[in-house]
């Protein structure tokens, strides 16, 4: 999460059901604030309050996980009161409220209709992922961690082209092919005919151009 964040200054949604929710938010806790601000939390189904924060109040209790809201830039907590292992985070109420999102609906549609000719089943505490509230809340976190997307790896900037590392063949720094790949012909600057019928290369390019024999 450093490495990714510093190489590319994008942002991460980190995401965990059940017990990986505590994994994400310990993960999460760890980071230098540098990191962390470019980090949101997802969590689902997440027992960190209800179980851990019990049973280990030192690190889950509320002071720590008000802790955790603060340092991390957002987080969502997505619960059900079907739910017979998570539940909410219950953050203080001057705290940001939209912490839990919750109890979803559960089942997700009830009766039948042509549609949904079977009923629904109950979830509970699987499925949290095939809730449209789980897409809805995972695009408005990464909203709040702002509009910046990242950048490929060793891409650099020449002569007003953005070329990266790898790319396809073309004079230096224009984002072009050659001229001999793109008018199939050689460019100013290439070998003679009877040159580039036994090299197989452009002059330009230094690649194998369609004349070349197999």
């Amino acid at each position: 999460m450093c490495a990714w964040t510093a190489t590319t200054k994008g942002r991460l949604i980190i995401s965990g059901h059940s017990q990986g929710s505590v994994l994400a938010a310990a993960a999460v806790w760890q980071l230098p604030d540098t990191a962390r601000r470019r980090v949101g939390l997802l969590t689902y189904g997440s027992p960190i309050e209800r179980l851990y924060g019990r049973w280990f109040p030192a690190y889950f209790g509320a002071v720590p996980l008000l802790g955790l809201h603060d340092s991390v830039h957002c987080w969502r907590n997505l619960w059900r009161a079907t739910d017979p292992i998570g539940g909410p985070v219950r953050l203080a109420a001057d705290h940001d409220p939209r912490v839990d999102r919750g109890p979803l609906k559960d089942p997700l549609a009830y009766g039948r209709t042509t549609a949904l000719p079977l009923p629904e089943p109950i979830l509970g505490h699987s499925d949290y992922q095939a809730d449209p509230v789980f897409a809805q809340e995972r695009t408005a976190l990464l909203e709040e961690l702002g509009p910046r997307l990242p950048r490929q790896t060793g891409e650099r900037r020449a002569g007003g082209f953005t070329k990266a590392r790898g790319g396809p063949p073309g004079r230096a720094g224009s984002g072009r092919p050659c001229s001999s790949r793109r008018a199939g012909r050689p460019g100013p600057r290439a070998a003679p005919p009877s040159t580039r019928r036994s090299a197989g290369r452009c002059g330009r390019c230094r690649r194998r151009g369609p004349w070349a024999a197999p």
